[in-house]
């Protein structure tokens, strides 16, 4: 005994039905091009929240830098399930607005390049906050050193010139 699910069950479900942001459904033009809108917005987000990070670090601000962290994580999973979504809605974006998945997949590619940029920077920067230099000892009360003659340097070609 096969039961057969229906096709549209496998979908996503509206943004209405899924409290978590899902992805409205695409039903036009005005939708495609906010789904578009959306993922680029998270991936803009993402690149940021990392390059600020980055500079926190820098600056040795680790405690600034650890709470841009957990924002990082949830746009993080917005982005890994916009991913997803589109996935299941990219028929209806091509046909409502063409070439939009192209668009995004060479949007993902150029993403992808300069986060792994981003976060070999931002590894630096971690490495070089969490490293920090021994703590020098208090310097001693300086004392005068007597200073002595310097001995004299004589130098040959100069009692030369001198001679001659």
């Amino acid at each position: 005994m096969s039961q057969s699910r229906p096709q549209n069950a496998l979908r996503q479900p509206e943004r209405n039905a899924d409290p978590q942001g899902a992805l409205p459904a695409v039903r036009g033009r005005d939708d495609a091009i906010r789904v578009c809108a959306s993922i680029e917005a998270t991936m803009e987000a993402l690149l940021q929240m990392i390059e600020a990070e980055t500079t926190l670090l820098r600056k040795g601000q680790a405690i600034a830098a650890a709470e841009l962290e957990a924002r990082q994580g949830h746009y993080a999973r917005r982005y890994i399930d916009e991913l997803g979504r589109i996935g299941a809605v990219g028929n209806e974006l091509d046909h409502f607005l063409p070439g939009s998945v192209a668009r995004l997949r060479r949007l993902h590619e150029q993403f992808c390049a300069v986060l792994r940029i981003d976060m070999a920077a931002l590894a630096t920067a971690r490495a070089a906050s969490a490293v920090a230099p021994p703590a020098m000892p208090p310097a001693a009360p300086a004392r005068p050193i007597p200073a002595a003659p310097a001995p004299v340097i004589r130098d040959p070609r100069l009692a030369r010139a001198a001679a001659g």
